[in-house]
């Protein structure tokens, strides 16, 4: 399964201006690779060397690699016989271990690299001399990052990009949902993503709990796999065990890993975003392109996104009653849903555009050229 940030790498090749720039992929084989090799950008196979020791924090698991930056310098090593080859004249990385090689690569080779940084690291992991530029995905982000700090010249946020012409949803789309779940038409209350604990899946299950026990009637939808980890828990088990013990099994369908996203967003009366401080949640962007009302939890990048609330319903996180609030407003006010849909989705159109998010990644670019 690719996670939001492969999503969004994948788009950013695609939408950058070829006769200006030529996109090349350093990646190891999978879905990502092989979406770059389908859109006809050039590509290289390359695997990062991992060992990894497991530690847990609250209720994320955190992988540590002891051995990270002695790999890290190892694979600059290797990488650069490809950028002198290939004659690359900037990298852009995509996630940690990228970041780490990109850093090697600037300091000893003075390559100019750009950091993406799709994800909250602690402020320390910044106090290490910077690359030639960062990006941050949300202002949440970068606040995080740097305190409130907003003198660094070298870092700048840039929102993700999305085309909602890919999240129309086919004709019929949601009656072959109901036919396929076998379900009745009631309203569909739909969350997307990984099942990983941070997601707070918990807490969409108990908002479910909550309106059932008011007497709303409803479908509540998961439309996701389960995330990689390291500690062999499994998370999908543990929410399914949950259904039971809130006794909504008849309520909620796991859907599992599914490429008909349009589809199911569009059978959506309701999509949810429970998770806490999510950096600038892919999923939340494609509801908001399919223009559905939304409900999520005001952390993170999510308040920026939905335009503080006048794009989406923001609720307090971590609390299911106020979800649950939430969701049942919009099912009892079905002309103010669209509303905030079609708010959404100019925002989607504007914002968020592809066009717009590529075009500032290419006046990124030519400005570190000119220099």
């Amino acid at each position: 399964e690719i996670g939001g940030g492969g999503h969004s790498l994948n788009y950013l090749m695609r939408y950058l201006n070829r006769e200006r720039f030529e996109p090349i992929l350093l990646s190891p084989p999978g879905p990502i690779f092989d979406l770059a090799v389908k859109a006809g950008i050039r590509t290289f196979p390359y695997t990062f060397r991992k060992r990894y020791v497991s530690i847990s924090i609250g209720n994320r698991e955190i992988p540590v690699n002891p051995y990270r930056l002695m790999y890290r310098l190892a694979d600059a090593f290797r990488i650069i016989r490809i950028i002198r080859q290939e004659k690359i004249d900037i990298v852009h990385t995509n996630n940690l271990d990228a970041h780490l090689t990109g850093w090697f690569l600037n300091k000893i080779f003075g390559i100019p690299v750009i950091w993406h940084i799709r994800t909250i690291w602690p402020q320390s992991f910044y106090k290490i001399p910077w690359p030639t530029r960062i990006i941050f995905v949300s202002q949440a982000v970068k606040k995080k990052a740097l305190g409130g700090e907003n003198s660094y010249s070298r870092a700048l946020v840039i929102y993700n990009g999305i085309d909602p012409a890919d999240f129309v949803a086919p004709e019929g789309a949601r009656e072959s949902i109901l036919q396929e779940f076998r379900l009745p038409d009631r309203p569909i209350v739909g969350i997307v993503g990984r099942l990983a604990p941070w997601k707070r899946y918990d807490l969409f299950l108990q908002t479910a709990a909550l309106l059932k026990k008011q007497g709303i009637d409803g479908t509540w939808v998961i439309v996701g796999s389960e995330v990689e980890n390291r500690s062999g828990t499994n998370h999908t088990l543990y929410l399914r065990n949950l259904t039971k013990q809130l006794k909504i099994e008849d309520r909620v369908i796991f859907t599992g890993l599914r490429h008909d996203i349009p589809s199911l967003v569009g059978s959506f009366d309701v999509f949810v975003s429970a998770s806490d401080d999510d950096p600038n949640p892919r999923t939340v962007l494609e509801a908001m392109a399919a223009g559905k009302p939304i409900v999520a939890t005001n952390s993170g990048g999510v308040p920026e996104m939905l335009d503080n609330g006048r794009a989406g319903i923001l609720v307090e996180k971590g609390n299911a009653h106020a979800l649950a609030q939430g969701v049942l407003y919009l099912i009892q006010n079905p002309a103010l849903a669209k509303e905030l849909g079609q708010a959404a989705l100019q925002r989607a159109k504007t914002v968020y555009s592809i066009q717009e998010h590529a075009r500032k990644i290419e006046h990124l670019y030519e400005d570190i050229l000119s220099r």
